[in-house]
């Protein structure tokens, strides 16, 4: 699941009283799962969406040549696009 430009007002944010979250972890594991899911999945894409701009705009040393244009990096780019794709379904 993936959302974007989504607005959560605080009281939703409230999961129970402070210091429960291990109680709320043996009881109920189901909402771990998919709460930690998806903040790791989008810790992930911003961190991918990063790398690709950081490799457009450095060059590789000696030229003006992007990081980006190097096979090699187009290669390890491309399966770790396919990888955190492969996380969404």
């Amino acid at each position: 699941m993936y959302f974007e430009n989504c607005f959560v007002p605080t009281n939703a944010l409230f999961l129970g009283s402070e210091g429960m979250a291990l109680y709320k972890i043996a009881r109920e594991p189901h909402w771990l799962v998919g709460g930690y899911n998806g903040v790791y999945l989008g810790i992930c894409s911003a961190t991918f969406e990063f790398m690709v701009e950081y490799l457009k705009t450095k060059k590789i040393p000696g030229t003006q040549t992007p990081l980006a244009e190097d096979n090699r990096i187009q290669h390890k780019v491309g399966e770790l696009y396919g990888q955190l794709e492969a996380t969404r379904f």
